[in-house]
């Protein structure tokens, strides 16, 4: 691997890094403000709903595990493993909210309510925040997540007795039907989304990766060789390489010093250093 490689593979770590930095804090934020609401909810609600404990139970382990990973991102070596835990993150986040709003703002509504909210919308937000990172890995994470939620969702309505399963019309908008075609719609969707962003997320980081090498030879050429001739080099692609050449008038100029050779010779012998087959 040159050196150049090395320089675009280095940025784009940064840039990685960079970018979950910032995704943490999002997250981080976010799992507060949900995790406060469940606080809030169960503090002024004797009863409570079943499952919101274990859902505040989640919440406060994912802050402390982004707290953890903040930290732990400080270290390059792991960059890539707090990219993964953090695009599982994202992945949960929207079911987790839309399990909050089921059983915390409607206890009594009915599971097909899971499929009725904006999960994949949501989702694919989800996707493009990750993709940030310019990893097309965290993108395919998060929407897979988002994909198998879709499914979760319109599993745990098929568990409902009171649900009824319809394929068109506005009873799936409206009481406990179910629309198995905006299932299979939405499904499309989240995967057409997923499969798009991560070839676009990848192209991109090629295109990032290539560009950063170009500029690092762009520099390297440009300290040995006059401008004009750095742009002829750069600018001659493949066909700089092939043989043949081109005629062209040219100076050439010689030069040295008289008794450079002489002196820098007596200079070693006062220094006491050691002559290697000399000059």
């Amino acid at each position: 691997m040159d050196r150049s490689t090395d320089e675009a593979d280095r940025m784009l770590r940064e840039r990685e890094a960079r970018s979950l930095r910032l995704l943490l804090r999002v997250l981080f934020g976010g799992f507060l403000v949900v995790a406060g609401y469940l606080v809030f909810h169960i503090a002024t609600n004797a009863s409570g709903a079943i499952g919101v404990e274990i859902v505040l139970g989640y919440l406060v382990f994912s802050i402390a595990v982004l707290a953890g990973l903040s930290l732990v991102l400080r270290l390059p070596a792991w960059v890539g493993r707090v990219g993964i835990a953090v695009a599982f993150l994202a992945a949960t986040f929207t079911p987790i909210v839309a399990l909050v709003m089921w059983r915390g703002f409607a206890a009594e509504a009915p599971a097909s309510l899971l499929t009725k909210l904006p999960l994949a919308a949501a989702g694919i937000a989800s996707m493009a925040a990750v993709a940030l990172t310019l990893r097309p890995l965290y993108v395919a994470i998060s929407g897979i997540g988002v994909a198998l939620a879709l499914l979760g969702f319109y599993g745990l309505a098929t568990l409902d007795p009171t649900t009824t399963f319809v394929t068109t019309g506005a009873e799936s908008y409206f009481g406990p039907a179910v629309s198995t075609t905006r299932l299979i719609m939405e499904l499309i969707f989240v995967c057409t989304a997923t499969t798009c962003m991560t070839l676009a997320v990848h192209f991109a980081r090629q295109t990032m990766g290539e560009a950063i090498a170009l500029q690092h030879s762009t520099d390297q050429i440009s300290r040995y060789f006059s401008p004009d001739i750095a742009r002829g080099i750069l600018g001659g692609g493949d066909a700089f390489l092939r043989p043949g050449g081109k005629e062209q008038d040219v100076v050439v100029l010689f030069s040295d010093l008289a008794g450079y050779t002489r002196a820098f010779h007596d200079l070693r012998e006062s220094k006491g250093i050691p002559d290697r087959g000399g000059m």
